[in-house]
């Protein structure tokens, strides 16, 4: 019986704990998903809205939520935002922004799982980007380093393109 307890505290300290971690599907269906569907997946995983742009004919509309941790340093809070990006009420473009390594490294795992090709690496000074593909999808992954006020921050991006929003880029 005790065993079943410490089972159950340990499932329910994970969900609380990685609340914010989405799989690599989920991310995917962010982009095809309507904004309603976005908002109500996101707020059941303990997203909160963030901000909005109004897009016109020189930007697109873009919807940022945001996703706040304690983290393992004292009194600094790790944030992760998602952006839902697009045009007049079509949104081809998901982007993820996190400092957690972890986060970023699961979904890289999920997207190579999921049988993406491997189509570019660049290194740039110090940031890796490499960008992965396949039928419908782009999948851009950054990995980038600032140095401010002699501090190093590392921080990930991962972004999600219609195929057919590509175009231009990278060969495309």
């Amino acid at each position: 019986m005790k065993n079943y307890f410490l089972l159950g505290g340990l499932i329910l300290l994970t969900q609380i704990s990685f609340s914010q971690n989405i799989t690599f599907k989920n991310f995917c269906d962010l982009r095809i998903n309507s904004l309603a569907e976005v908002e109500e997946f996101l707020v059941a995983k303990g997203w909160t809205f963030d901000k909005s742009i109004e897009g016109n004919d020189s930007i697109m509309q873009k919807i940022t939520y945001v996703y706040t941790t304690k983290s393992t340093s004292p009194g600094i809070k790790e944030r992760t935002f998602i952006n839902y990006i697009g045009n007049e009420g079509q949104f081809k473009r998901v982007s993820l922004l996190t400092f957690n390594r972890k986060l970023y490294d699961t979904i890289l795992g999920q997207c190579k799982t999921a049988k993406f090709q491997l189509i570019e690496t660049k290194l740039e000074g110090n940031n890796i980007n490499k960008i992965y593909s396949n039928n419908d999808i782009i999948v851009e992954f950054y990995s980038k380093h600032i140095v401010d006020n002699n501090h190093t921050y590392e921080y990930y991006s991962i972004i999600l393109w219609d195929k057919s929003d590509y175009a231009g880029q990278v060969g495309y």
